[in-house]
């Protein structure tokens, strides 16, 4: 996986460059009335080149370190995914409880009253289906209309596939069915996705655990849990901290896979 990381990122700088080289030799050619239309060109092809450039931390590179990210490395200094929030999310908030930037993190506290106070019912229902579901069966939505083919074709299958008539009961299991099944049409895509998932090495879990931060209905009352999960969320442990979030790790993780796998045959 490190050398398919490797590739993906060459290929993305070499296409930064040749953008950048291509952008360079265009405004050569520009009448001097475009000087500074060119020039602007010019800015904003240095700055994404600068954005996708890879920074060194104090590990290295994260593309050669990423397999530090166990259990036993709690800190940034021997863990890069916790190294990776230091001039991110580590600004903003101390594991101390220290509030780096409170206005920052007051607004996205507010941000999120309105949002669970305001959601429609298909919303609340598409919440807790996503909370309850393999995270992988969740990413098949994103094929689109492909989503029917790829269900058909990996045997794919969920044992959550409506709400509840009441909340749930305090440490309900999550989803017990696997997603889709290895020796299915799709059979390889799905070895793939597992593969991912898989890793120890892409756990949210160390980073959580050092960064301490709690989730929004912890910080504030106004903050509305989805309702068929009240009794599950009330009974979370204090150590169920909110971020970085499992939940989009797992998204990149599988859309990615799916992506990697069918650009070529959706495009086609």
């Amino acid at each position: 996986m490190g050398s398919r990381c490797k590739s993906l990122l060459k290929g993305a700088l070499k296409c930064a460059f040749v953008l950048s080289v291509a952008t360079v030799t265009l405004s050569g050619h520009q009448q001097i009335s475009h000087a500074a239309a060119a020039k602007g060109s010019l800015d904003a092809s240095e700055s994404l080149k600068k954005a996708i450039t890879p920074v060194q931390g104090p590990y290295g590179y994260f593309v050669d370190h990423y397999k530090e990210n166990v259990k036993t490395n709690t800190t940034p200094d021997n863990n890069p995914a916790i190294a990776i929030f230091d001039n991110t999310f580590l600004s903003y908030w101390s594991p101390d409880g220290t509030k780096k930037n409170a206005e920052l993190l007051q607004e996205n506290l507010d941000k999120s009253i309105p949002i669970t106070n305001n959601a429609t019912q298909a919303e609340i229902d598409r919440s807790y289906l996503t909370d309850r579901r393999d995270l992988r069966y969740n990413l098949i939505s994103g094929l689109g209309p492909y989503s029917t083919a790829f269900i058909k074709d990996a045997d794919a299958q969920t044992d959550f596939n409506s709400v509840p008539s009441a909340p749930l009961p305090a440490n309900s299991p999550y989803s017990s069915m696997k997603w889709a099944d290895e020796n299915s049409k799709l059979g390889s895509v799905v070895k793939l996705v597992d593969l991912n998932e898989a890793s120890d090495w892409s756990s949210t879990g160390t980073p959580k655990g050092y960064i301490k931060y709690e989730r929004p209905y912890r910080l504030s009352s106004q903050v509305k849990v989805n309702p068929y999960l009240v009794n599950v969320m009330a009974a979370a442990p204090k150590t169920d901290y909110d971020f970085p979030s499992g939940h989009t790790t797992a998204a990149f993780e599988t859309g990615e896979a799916l992506a990697t796998s069918f650009h070529s045959d959706i495009n086609n």
